[in-house]
């Protein structure tokens, strides 16, 4: 039955999506899920291994959340939540630069919002209200390249293509379509693609931004190159190659599935219907694919969450909502290198306890000492038992 469900979703995929014309031989796999509001998921019985980053903290360094992380050649790249600027650090935390500074002078910004690596060429693009400014690892600017797009996040595929997550937000490029759906692509020739079009977007009146929801972790680069992307209100999971879009996983939530498409209607209209039906569980979002492990969240209606940890070389499955007993707080899951899962944590929020002590070593048990409610946000890199 299974199988005969996966065939059914693969051949549904590709006779419903007209922008998709190449075709993976990768088995979509389906992932069956039980969600129960009071099943819990123990930090402690869950991970085999934690280690912990202490950032730098000073005047030049300070962070007041961290929205995206992204590494490469010994750098971890962190965008500050505050004022949307890029820092980065070494492998230990130690503060190397702020890649750009706001201003009007050459180089310097006044609008950054998001960025992505470029690994091929060992550059960090930023955006800058209609243009990505480009600097090498150590904060030299090389120039800019203009756009004219709304988007939320953006990944450079090692083709040099580059992937938007516009969470339909606006349809100001209604005459061509781009814009309309959650996944938009422009290649280095300047060709256009979008992906997951929008009803909703497309009856919404020209030039203007509507409420929406969106994924915080859109893309998930694979060390193959290959990326894994996903927007919101989907079930499924797909993976980017180059210039296509193929389904890789299929969640069934069962009977606690939405019975109506929230992708199809406006954020107001999925604010009004997830207020009604409370015991909806929705929005699949924040994944992060490892060689191993396929990690997501779901919520149930607005009032809770879940998280789900899908081996997928057994199929075996963990699931429930988080409960951090080692450190206290929120985890806020933020990537991942190779198998190992990264996450930040509010320095206010750390409580040390002996049962975190016996997974950290003694280095870091007196570096967390010393933090103080100011510090900034404590890095969490951990791995999985074999489940």
């Amino acid at each position: 039955m299974k199988h005969l469900i996966t065939l059914i979703l693969f051949l549904s995929f590709f006779s419903c999506s007209s922008p998709q014309k190449e075709k993976s031989n990768k088995k979509i796999e389906l992932i069956q899920l039980s969600p129960e509001k009071e099943r819990k998921l123990y930090f402690s019985e869950i991970v085999d291994s934690i280690s912990i980053i202490v950032l730098e903290t000073s005047n030049r360094s300070l962070l007041t959340d961290i929205s995206k992380i992204d590494y490469d050649d010994g750098y971890l790249f962190i965008l500050n939540s505050q004022d949307k600027l890029v820092y980065s650090f070494d492998n230990n935390g130690i503060f190397k630069s702020v890649i750009a500074n706001k201003g009007n002078a050459p180089g310097e910004i006044l609008y950054p919002q998001c960025f992505a690596l470029d690994r091929v060429n060992k550059e960090i693009w930023l955006t800058n209200n209609n243009s990505f400014y480009r600097y090498n690892y150590t904060g030299k600017y090389l120039g800019n390249k203009p756009y004219s797009l709304s988007f939320s996040d953006f990944c450079i595929e090692k083709s040099g293509n580059i992937y938007f997550y516009t969470n339909k937000t606006n349809n100001s490029h209604i005459g061509d379509g781009f814009l309309t759906g959650d996944i938009t692509m422009l290649s280095p020739q300047g060709k256009k693609k979008t992906w997951f079009k929008s009803k909703a977007a497309l009856q919404n009146e020209p030039n203007k931004s509507y409420m929406s929801f969106f994924t915080r972790i859109p893309f998930s680069e694979q060390k193959d190159g290959k990326i894994t992307c996903h927007y919101a209100f989907s079930d499924t999971i797909y993976s980017i190659h180059k210039d296509y879009i193929v389904p890789s996983y299929v969640i069934d939530f069962g009977e606690n599935k939405s019975k109506i498409d929230l992708d199809q209607i406006s954020g107001p209209d999925v604010k009004e219907y997830i207020q009604t039906h409370p015991k909806t569980v929705w929005y699949t979002r924040e994944v992060i694919e490892t060689p191993n492990i396929l990690r997501f969240s779901y919520n149930f209606g607005f009032e809770s969450y879940a998280d789900v940890y899908y081996n997928k070389n057994n199929g075996h499955i963990l699931e429930g909502k988080p409960i951090n007993d080692l450190l206290e707080g929120y985890i806020k899951i933020l990537g991942n290198k190779g198998d190992t899962i990264i996450g930040c944590i509010s320095a206010m929020d750390v409580q040390l306890n002996d049962k975190l002590f016996s997974f950290i070593s003694q280095k870091e048990q007196n570096e967390l000492k010393k933090i103080t409610p100011d510090s900034n946000p404590i890095l969490i890199k951990f791995t999985l038992k074999d489940f």
